[in-house]
Parts: C-alpha cells; structure tokens; sequence
C-alpha cells in the first residue's frame, strides 16, 4: 500500500471516530479530532451559523453534542485528495444525517484536515443540504 493510500486511511478512520463520536453524544473524543487553532472554521447550514476560531466552533459543538440527541452520519460517497505537500487533505462527502428520531437529510459536506505532530486533525467543516434533482 502507497503512503498516499495509508494517509487516506487514516483520515478515513479520524472521520469515523468523528461519526461514532456525534453518534455517542461523546464531547471529548469529538473534541479530540479537531486542531485546537484561532483559524479552524465550520460552517453549519442546519444551525444558521459560521464559526471561526477553535473556541468557538468547539463551544458551539460542544453545546450540540451535550444536549444528548445522537446524530448519525451515513457516508454514501467520499473522495479524499492530499496535498503535495502531504501536511494538509480535504475530503468531499455525500452523507444522510440524522438528528435523535428525525428523518434523515442529505448533505454534501467538506471537510479540510491538517497532519500535526503525525496525528490528522479536523481543520475546517462545511455542509450544504442537497436539494432532490427535479
């Protein structure tokens, strides 16, 4: 397996905690996938909102998560590229997302990854609901 396949596993593996942390309410081990950073940023269409800086996106996740409604992620489709550099990666996904017992919506969402000190960390979060063709 190349080193780009093994990077691209890894990231795989960080979303999938990430997955299971939403899905387990779990604060800390969601915490734990982010860099800690004054340039992380997420952008939350189902929350009206766009957060800047680690304190922030942390503190709105945060609030999210502790409210206790498990939020399932399905990926349908992802597609994970590295940078030349090797040090920072973006993922796009196609995912249904549910919130406690509500239907399900899909979104496309992006998410920026950067590789510090050998770990990767979520750096940058965006999602955008799909709308059905039509």
């Amino acid at each position: 397996m190349s080193d780009s396949e093994n990077e691209k596993k890894a990231i795989q593996a960080v979303w999938q905690r990430a997955v299971e942390a939403l899905a387990t309410c779990d604060w800390p081990a969601y915490a734990e996938l982010w860099a800690h950073d004054s340039y992380v940023a997420a952008i939350h269409p189902a929350q009206g909102s766009w957060w800047t800086g680690w304190n922030e996106v942390g503190e709105r996740y945060r609030a999210i998560i502790e409210k206790g409604i498990p939020i399932r992620a399905s990926t349908q489709r992802m597609d994970i590229q590295l940078s030349r550099s090797g040090d920072v990666a973006w993922a796009a996904f196609e995912t249904e997302v549910r919130a406690g017992k509500t239907g399900g919506r899909l979104s496309w969402q992006v998410v920026v990854f950067e590789k510090k000190a050998g770990e990767w960390r979520m750096a940058l979060a965006f999602d955008a609901p799909r709308r059905a063709k039509g």
